[in-house]
């Protein structure tokens, strides 16, 4: 799930967590060092132990599962943190991962700025993320860029100052909005964005701010802070990478477990399986059913004489044989050795014993070239049909059974034959 030395030594908290109770089931350096506990001691501690806002979340209501709140550290000292919370598999257990954030610097910042513009500029300067101040009127235009423009968009601050509108070049096609669009955002809510730097290089950016009103209520300046969120946009990705490829080795096994490996028909449990939904339907709506039990005739003379390898490689050809002459909404299956089993939904006894022998006459005009050898077999197989209507009541096993015995008849009145089943 988690790419071991980013988790290790990103410079955000990490914290992986139980779904059921939140409890630390693994922490990142930075854990250790921002909280001050060892990490034996944070791995007994659940979240809301260091949580100092009670009915705090474990993954919060907002999309991403963002949201904000405070942790105390072993010292007594509180933090204000910004909490990334998710719900990923690891394992094949639902865990929660979270990246906590100290946003304390930033919380300050943007209480200076609304206390003084005069402090917001000097904490300004020494922040890592870009915080400005943009005029509205006449036309947008900045009036401030912190240092880390030129460091995050690759474009000193002088650039922007001169053409409000290079933002328009900067922005990514393919997002919705440019970004001169949401840097004169309202600040109703947390955007984000990519942008293409100067260099080509794309980043993707978060952007955080408050649009200032004049004496009449008119959006008169917007301030705000620019974060650079390019490396939590790849975790998210990674993440969901292996939750997509999570989901895609589920989907194989259950398609190997379900898959007769020789033939690459359903095995004989999942066969069962759709029959008994098939004949659930069946007896619901009073639809007809037919069951084909198949069987290669004198089988083991193949194997005798050509040795198991051809015995197998026969197997996959007479099931290829029969896949050719179903119908698309046929059910085939292997039923145990050279035995295979078809279900012929909405299927009365004339057209079944009809795809019977279409299947007989398909088998016995085919010949089979062994790989790697000059040899050419010729097999016959012989056919067991059942019926199930509105007019007869039976089970699944009574179905099969003469099913089985009409195949019995049809081996015992000399083979490569069609026989339906006693009754019927």
């Amino acid at each position: 799930m988690l790419n071991h030395i980013f988790f290790k030594y990103n410079r955000d908290i990490m914290l992986v967590l139980q779904s059921e109770d939140g409890r630390i089931i693994r922490a990142n350096d930075a854990a250790v060092w921002t909280y001050g506990y060892s990490r034996e001691e944070l791995l007994s501690l659940k979240m809301k132990d260091l949580c100092v806002d009670s009915d705090i979340p474990l993954v919060g209501e907002k999309p991403g599962g963002i949201f904000e709140t405070r942790h105390r550290c072993k010292d007594g000292s509180i933090l204000q943190v910004e909490v990334s919370s998710q719900y990923e598999s690891l394992s094949e257990k639902t865990v929660i991962l979270s990246v906590v954030r100290d946003i304390s610097q930033r919380k300050k910042v943007e209480a200076a700025l609304i206390a003084s513009e005069e402090r917001f500029r000097r904490l300004a300067e020494n922040a890592p993320d870009i915080i400005y101040r943009l005029k509205l009127l006449p036309e947008p235009h900045f009036e401030y860029l912190s240092p880390a423009t030129a460091k995050i968009m690759g474009c000193r601050p002088e650039v922007l100052y001169r053409n409000f509108d290079i933002l328009t070049l900067l922005s990514h096609p393919e997002d919705p909005q440019d970004l001169a669009e949401i840097f004169a955002g309202d600040g109703q809510t947390v955007d984000t964005a990519r942008l293409v730097r100067p260099d080509g290089r794309i980043i993707w950016l978060e952007f955080r701010r408050v649009q200032l009103p004049d004496q009449e209520g008119r959006p008169l300046a917007v301030e705000g802070i620019v974060r650079d969120i390019t490396e939590r946009k790849k975790l998210e990705d990674e993440l969901r990478r292996a939750k997509i490829q999570a989901e895609k080795d589920r989907e194989r096994a259950e398609c190997l477990a379900a898959t007769d490996p020789l033939t690459g028909l359903l095995n004989r449990r999942a066969f069962m399986d759709r029959l008994e939904d098939e004949y659930n339907r069946t007896q619901r709506q009073g639809d007809s059913l037919s069951i084909i039990l198949g069987d290669i005739d004198r089988f083991k003379r193949v194997n005798d004489t050509y040795g198991h390898s051809a015995g197998d490689f026969i197997l996959h050809q007479f099931a290829l044989c029969l896949t050719k002459t179903c119908r698309l909404y046929d059910i085939l299956g292997r039923y145990g050795g050279e035995e295979f089993i078809v279900c012929l939904p909405e299927t009365a006894p004339k057209e079944a014993l009809t795809i019977a022998e279409r299947m007989r006459q398909a088998v016995e005009n085919q010949s089979f070239d062994l790989p790697g050898s000059s040899a050419s077999i010729r097999i016959t197989a012989s056919f067991g049909v059942s019926f199930l209507d509105k007019e007869t009541e039976k089970t699944i096993s009574e179905l099969i059974n003469e099913a089985d015995e009409a195949l019995y008849r049809a081996k015992s009145e000399g083979r490569n034959r069609v026989a339906s089943a006693a009754g019927n």
